[in-house]
């Protein structure tokens, strides 16, 4: 009995054997390329490649124009470090959202209220801007180092005279700067600080 039931165990699993043997690999004869791997006899592209109008798996990046200052990373544009994306995907200077004219509020101790308008513009060095009519004292350009949404005024003598200061840091959201800074007269002998917080509207 034991004899007749090894037997047919052994039968059997030689017909699963041949029958296996005999059923088709849909992937045999399926080329998916370098960036490409079949399954089930479709071709599943890997990581940054994706497949082209014959359905042929490719680089990612060979289908995409990014642009100038970005860069292409597993077919997603990216902007290069110091630009941004802007409304029409672009990338574009991080300082280019500052420019242009804005209209101040300051609120000074112990100097008070005032209004006015500074304008800023291009500073020679990529990653500052440079700021007009700063605090309505100062007739040269205050720069200011830019990165992403943060603004700093690092400690300088705008006039050159080695007696006015300023120095401050600010926040850019939706087409508004808000600031805290100090303005200080370091004139020998009767020295004077006014600190502000400040409000810089488009």
């Amino acid at each position: 009995m034991k004899k007749n039931l090894l037997r047919f165990l052994s039968i059997a699993i030689f017909g699963m054997v041949m029958f296996t043997s005999c059923v088709d690999d849909p992937c045999a004869n399926l080329d998916c390329g370098v960036g490409g791997d079949c399954f089930d006899g479709d071709c599943v592209c890997q990581v940054g490649f994706t497949k082209d109008a014959n359905g042929d798996c490719v680089e990612a990046c060979s289908l995409v124009n990014c642009g100038d200052n970005s860069t292409c990373i597993d077919g997603d544009c990216i902007c290069d470090i110091g630009f941004e994306e802007d409304a029409d995907g672009n990338c574009v200077s991080e300082n280019m959202k500052y420019m242009g004219t804005w209209n101040v509020q300051d609120d000074c101790d112990p100097s008070g209220m005032a209004t006015y308008s500074v304008s800023i513009s291009a500073a020679p060095d990529s990653t500052q801007v440079a700021i007009n009519d700063f605090y309505e004292l100062f007739d040269r350009p205050v720069f200011a180092d830019v990165i992403g949404t943060s603004i700093t005024i690092a400690r300088q003598d705008p006039l050159g005279t080695g007696i006015f200061f300023v120095e401050g840091s600010g926040s850019y959201d939706s087409d508004q700067i808000i600031w805290t800074y100090t303005v200080s007269d370091e004139t020998p002998g009767d020295p004077f600080t006014d600190t502000c917080t400040s409000t810089w509207s488009k």
